[in-house]
């Protein structure tokens, strides 16, 4: 768990009752590059064609830009790209396929939410899909 993220879930902790209003904060121009660096290097560009790659030669001033405009709150998501993938029982269904830099962003939001939201986790709670083996078969008492 990084510093950032331990900061967030101490300020989660000694708020609990509270909204917190300030969490962007958290993320600036190491929040981005952390979550450019996390992605998958082979994952399929969107709407605008723009690979991992691509966008790591665009260096430190794409993000800043994209920092900046997420900043002024000017940021908006561009369309997502669809493209429909094959089914085992030969149907198709539908997958969007977000820009380079919306999963940037997208994975820094995450890292300032996760370490909040991750307190909120029950012991009774199961991270599997209902229906599947080793999921509980009684229902637990409301």
């Amino acid at each position: 768990m990084s510093t950032k993220e331990i900061q967030i879930a101490q300020l989660s902790r000694k708020h609990k009752d509270s909204t917190l209003h300030n969490l962007h904060g958290f993320i600036d121009i190491y929040a981005l590059y952390g979550s450019y660096k996390r992605l998958n290097r082979q994952s399929a560009s969107g709407v605008d064609g723009e690979t991992w790659q691509s966008y790591g030669k665009g260096g430190i001033g794409k993000m800043t830009e994209l920092l900046n405009k997420f900043k002024k709150g000017t940021y908006r998501a561009p369309n997502v790209r669809r493209v429909y993938i094959g089914k085992d029982s030969g149907g198709t269904r539908p997958l969007g396929i977000p820009t380079i830099e919306d999963k940037i962003l997208q994975t820094a939001v995450l890292g300032v939410l996760e370490p909040v939201y991750e307190q909120e986790f029950k012991e009774f709670s199961y991270g599997v899909q209902a229906g599947s083996e080793s999921a509980p078969s009684d229902r637990l008492p409301v």
